[in-house]
Order: C-alpha cells, then sequence, then structure tokens
C-alpha cells in the first residue's frame, strides 16, 4: 500500500496554493482513481512539492463531493397527500418495539388513511447499531423498495409482525450468520410477492478485485438513511417531525383516535396537542 502524506489543511494551502478547499479525506480509494484521470497535469509545474498521491488527495476534494440520494429520502406511505403543506415524519427502526406499535397504529388502525389529504405520512428507516442484524433487517427493507416500491409498506409491516412473534431479534439471530438471515429476509419478501432473486441480488455481496469491503446493492442507500437521520438529529426510535421539527408530544403509545386528535386542529394550535383527551 502506498502511504499517503499527511499534511494538515495549513501546510497544503502553503505548498499549493490557498485557491484549494481542503477537507479531510477518509478514504486512500479515491486517489489513485484520480491520478489516473491525468487531471494532476493541469498543476503548475512550479509547484512540485506534493507527491502525486498527495496533489491527487487535494483535487479529489475540489472537484467530487460525496454523493447524494437521487431521491428524497425516505417513503411517502400515502401519496395522494404528497402535496400536503403538513409533513408528518416518522423515524422508525424495523427491530423496536415501540417503532412497530407506532407503525401498526398508523397503518392497521386507518390513521393515514382517515387522514385524508390533510398530512403527508413519511417513513424514514434509523438502523440501530446495537442491534447487528437490524443492518441486515434494514437492508433488506432497502432492497425490497428498489425491487418493488409498492410493496415496500407490506414487507415493513410484514418484518414488524414477524419481530413481534420473536424474528430477527438477538435472541433468534446470535448464532446465525448474515447468509442466513438474508436467506430468512428473502423468504419473507417472497411472502408479501417481492421477487425473491431480485431481493437476494440486492444483498449479495459485490464482485469486486479492489479492496474488501464491497458491500452491496444498497450500501450506499444505507450510508445516506444513516446520514440523514444522523442530520436530522434523530437518535431514539421512534421519532416525529412534523414540518422537520421533532414533535416530541408524540408517542408511540397514542391509539388512533389520539393521532386523529392531534391532527384535527391542522396546526392552527401549533401542534400542543390541544384536541387531546
Amino acid at each position: 500500500m502506498v502511504e499517503v502524506p499527511n499534511f494538515d489543511f495549513r501546510e497544503i494551502e502553503k505548498r499549493v496554493g490557498s485557491i484549494f478547499n481542503v477537507a479531510l479525506i477518509d478514504c486512500e480509494g479515491c486517489i489513485k482513481h484520480i491520478a489516473a484521470t491525468g487531471i494532476l497535469d493541469q498543476l503548475e509545474p512550479c509547484r512540485p512539492a506534493l507527491s502525486s498521491y498527495a496533489r491527487s488527495a487535494v483535487l479529489a476534494l475540489r472537484l467530487m463531493g460525496p454523493p447524494l440520494s437521487p431521491t428524497a429520502i425516505g417513503y411517502v406511505l400515502n401519496s395522494a397527500a404528497a402535496a400536503s403543506p403538513v409533513r408528518v415524519e416518522m423515524f422508525l427502526d424495523l427491530i423496536c418495539p415501540f417503532s412497530r406499535k407506532m407503525f401498526v397504529t398508523l397503518t392497521e388502525g386507518r390513521v393515514i388513511e382517515r387522514a385524508g389529504d390533510r398530512a403527508c405520512f413519511v417513513l424514514h428507516q434509523v438502523p440501530q447499531p446495537w442491534h447487528a442484524q437490524g443492518s441486515y433487517v434494514h437492508e433488506a427493507a432497502l432492497a425490497v423498495k428498489e425491487v418493488a416500491p409498492d410493496l415496500y409498506p407490506n414487507y415493513i409491516g410484514a418484518i414488524y409482525e414477524c419481530f413481534d412473534k420473536g424474528k430477527f431479534t438477538d435472541r433468534d439471530t446470535w448464532e446465525k450468520s448474515r447468509t442466513q438471515i438474508n436467506a430468512e429476509l428473502c423468504d419473507l419478501a417472497a411472502s408479501v410477492g417481492v421477487d425473491r432473486a431480485a431481493t437476494a441480488a440486492k444483498l449479495a455481496m459485490r464482485a469486486s478485485a479492489d479492496g474488501n469491503n464491497v458491500g452491496n446493492e444498497v450500501t450506499q442507500a444505507v450510508k445516506w438513511i444513516c446520514k440523514h437521520h444522523r442530520t436530522r438529529g434523530v437518535h431514539v426510535t421512534p421519532t416525529v417531525h412534523v414540518n422537520g421539527l421533532e414533535a416530541g408530544i408524540v408517542s408511540s403509545g397514542w391509539t388512533p383516535e389520539q393521532w386523529l386528535a392531534f391532527l384535527e386542529p391542522n396546526g392552527a394550535d401549533f401542534w400542543q396537542g390541544s384536541k387531546l383527551q
């Protein structure tokens, strides 16, 4: 492995010039690809103090930002209300009993349906790292979202139903491999009508000769949802945001009637729950 020089931004500015916006680069992998483009030739010959790899790092930082999701993060559960000025976002972990309770109340309790076009409900996945198997569950859900987006809510409901019976818990998965857990998740996808093979393909390790942490076809999607909920300040699940701000008043223990009472003023009470009993 080539050792990349470790310069702080002041040293790079002194050697290369303050024209460059410099930040910490967290992966050597992109440096050689930038070097291969030949763009380093555009650096003035009078600035040879940095090695080609270090100059590549500077140029990579200037020319390449982090990849961003091509579509909005999250899944709109009631597309008919997508244009509503009221947006209710639920940040849920798929193996959290309180998240399950909220999801069931909103769906099986017909809160979303009964709210009509008054509010747009958006589901955000929040993998919690203290449940290692949760990453696999969330990956599977993201795979289903890509393979069969219309069946995504059905799959989320199926995961919660299984979880309520003890599946995908620490105790259930402690001695299982990633391959075994993924197989069960793909079987579950097939049970709600999703193409099993297509889902499995999304979860298969990428074939790559470059590096060991190659991930799968939804690894980038996992990074995006994690960056999103971290940016929004979400830690515990469930967390609910209304119109972009956390609504701490909302509880996973609410009944459908309490949800509807909360929504009834349509923000006239500044979402303070004035109609709650």
